[in-house]
């Protein structure tokens, strides 16, 4: 759109499915992996990220733009979105270590506390919402996204399912499903889950364009 800074874009479902397996690979490949390492690998896949729309957003995704600067303050890893349905999904990549999402120190005889990347990153999430709610009626604000009036969701997207056990799971399943900020849901997910997700968005979408074929 005129002014936008997003990238625009059209998911190809063959070559989305294919960096899907690709990636499942690649998780089954590295047990651990920096914030660096994923990124980079993520940044090559456009598909694979464009997926992230249908599993977190609505509609179908037509822009997107890695290392988007919201007001040139704050950075968000990822934003791929949809001008037609006016929704947007800003994404915080973190590491996919041991101790991302939960510390190896535990917080309590019982429990482990919130690990030191996630908590950084709803901190970022944050200052993503603080910035847009301060700036949401400039020009600028206005141009970056190509709309006036838009919805979005904030994802983290953090360590790996198999560092945690079943009472952390169930902690961070709560934590994804319960947090909202400025009214906007906030999802958590492991970089399983973005597997996961972004393949059951998939099956839908061949479903539902299968049933639309002549």
């Amino acid at each position: 759109m005129p002014g936008s800074q997003l990238s625009e874009v059209s998911l190809d479902f063959a070559q989305a499915d294919k960096e899907l397996d690709e990636y499942r690979s690649w998780l089954d490949s590295n047990a651990e992996f920096s914030e660096t390492r994923v990124v980079e690998y993520l940044k090559a896949r456009r598909d694979l990220c464009l997926l992230i729309q249908l599993a977190a957003g609505k509609g179908r995704p037509n822009r997107y733009k890695h290392e988007f600067n919201l007001q040139g303050a704050f950075r968000a890893d990822l934003v791929v979105g949809s001008t037609i349905s006016r929704h947007f999904v800003l994404v915080e990549f973190e590491g996919g270590t041991s101790s991302s999402i939960f510390n190896q120190k535990r917080g309590t005889t019982q429990l482990r506390d919130w690990g030191n990347e996630i908590q950084p990153a709803f901190s970022q999430v944050s200052d993503w919402t603080w910035a847009k709610n301060d700036n949401q009626h400039s020009d600028l604000y206005r141009n970056t996204f190509g709309l006036d009036h838009f919805s979005e969701t904030y994802l983290v997207v953090c360590g790996r399912a198999a560092f945690l056990n079943r009472t952390e799971r169930a902690r961070l399943h709560w934590r994804s499903e319960k947090t909202m900020i400025a009214s906007c849901p906030i999802r958590f997910w492991t970089y399983d889950d973005l597997y996961v997700e972004t393949s059951a968005a998939l099956d839908v979408w061949r479903a539902l364009r299968s049933e639309q074929a002549p």
